[in-house]
Order: C-alpha cells, then structure tokens, then sequence
C-alpha cells in the first residue's frame, strides 16, 4: 500500500474540541484548546501527524540500527506498521484504555515502535528511568496504574521481577534485548511479542484509534524524585503537536 492510500484510509481531519476544562487530574480527562488568531492550526492526534510524515517520506529511512556491525534501516512506511502491530499485541496482552504501558530502557528502535504503538492502542507513554532502583520502578508503575512494561535487557527485567508481585495491574512484561534467562507466565521476547497481537482485527484498532482525541492525554513523564516521590505530568496530543509546529511559527529578531 502506498504512504499517500494510508493516509487517505485513515486521517479524517483536525479535531476540534470544545471541552470548558482549562487542566484536569484525570487520565482520561480532557481540556479545552484554544485556537486564535495567533496560533490558527487546528491541533491533530499523534496517529495524524505520523500519518502526515508516512504520506511524506514513506520509502525513506525513519529509524536505523546497529546490529553486529550492520546497520539496519526502517521506513517511515514501515515503522507505521510495526507500531500498528505493536498497538494490536498491547490490546491482546490487556492494555485498558487511558492506562500506561511503562518503558524502561535506553534510546532504541523498539523504544519507539513500543511508545508510538502504545498510542494507537489508546494507552499512554510512561517512560522510566535506567537509573531508577526497583523501588523508584514500582512507585511509578503502582502511581499509574501500570497494565505493561517493557525492558531493555535481564539488568532492567531483574528490578521489574523484584516488584512484579506488588503491582497488581501489571499484567505483561516484555524485554526487547538478549535471551530470557527465565520462563514465566506472561513474560515475553520483543519477538513474541510483536506476533502475539496479530489476529486483532485492524477495524477494531481502527476503531480506538478514530476515537482519539487531540486534548487527551497521551504521554505521563515523571521527575526524578530527588527531593521525594516522583510526580507524572501529562501530556496530551495537543502538546506534542505544538512541539511539531514550532519551527513554523514566525521567528522573533532583532
């Protein structure tokens, strides 16, 4: 299928909001946008403005990796579909709509396609730092309410498996680099994984992914906790948006 088809089958326009709420608290809350004279665009999900990059530079390079030497490369093409595959494995694993799929790991492909995959699936983005101890991993993951996470390798896997038993709304961890040291219920390989979700139907990720909105949370970042517990900030379609535009934004000189 061509990049231009894709966007054509799927992207339906900006979305507008109307809601009277200036912040909410809730993960599945909304708030009102503010569109005027200075800032005109209409704000899109971050399923349309991947759509957008898939309709510009579809055959061209989005993510590269070096493995044993050789650099291996994606297209924004098919970066589009590995994401929608990794969307339909987190709704097969049981990723509850508006709930967080943790990352914990260094930059990396998989990183990516799990984040992007997480939206399309109606979930939200919580990245986790390397550096945290199991018990700063388990603050974030009960304060979130946590359905998946996924590790890098057996070093982030062992703080995850310390804690595994006092979350109870994980339900699935995946590591994504290195052989499993261990087999147990409801751990995977990032290669298990990504086949797990392939009898979801794409109608019905079609489905939650239309009725996403642009003032909805899609992405929680937590500090580091240095001086107490850390705390999430939400972020919505909105404001990964407005990043986007920026540079289209006239520039101030002197």
């Amino acid at each position: 299928m061509e990049s231009s088809e894709v966007a054509d089958q799927f992207v339906d326009g900006p979305i507008k909001t109307t809601e009277e709420k200036l912040w909410t608290t809730e993960a599945n809350g909304s708030v009102q946008l503010r569109i005027d004279a200075l800032c005109p665009q209409s704000p899109i999900t971050v399923h349309q403005m991947f759509l957008e990059s898939v309709d510009k530079y579809g055959p061209l390079d989005a993510l590269s990796t070096k493995r044993n030497g050789i650099w291996e490369h994606v297209t924004f093409m098919d970066y589009y579909k590995l994401c929608r595959q990794a969307a339909k494995s987190f709704l097969k694993l049981g990723l509850e709509r508006f709930h967080s799929v943790g990352i914990l790991g260094f930059n990396s492909e998989e990183w990516f396609i799990s984040a992007i995959g997480t939206v399309f699936a109606g979930g939200i983005i919580t990245g986790i730092y390397t550096t945290n101890s199991p018990e700063a991993c388990h603050y974030v993951a009960s304060d979130c309410k946590m359905n998946i996470i996924v590790v890098e390798n057996q070093k982030q896997l062992e703080k995850i498996l310390q804690i595994w038993d006092g979350l109870p709304h994980l339900k699935a961890v995946v590591q994504y680099k290195g052989n499993l040291q261990e087999k147990r219920p409801n751990l995977y390989t990032w290669e298990e994984f990504m086949e797990f979700g392939k009898d979801i139907a794409d109608a019905h990720l079609d489905d939650i992914i239309n009725s996403q909105k642009a003032n909805q949370c899609c992405v929680l970042i937590y500090t580091s906790g240095t001086t107490g517990n850390p705390k999430g900030v939400m972020l919505s379609h909105d404001n990964v948006w407005g990043i986007k535009i920026l540079p289209e934004w006239p520039r101030i000189t002197s």
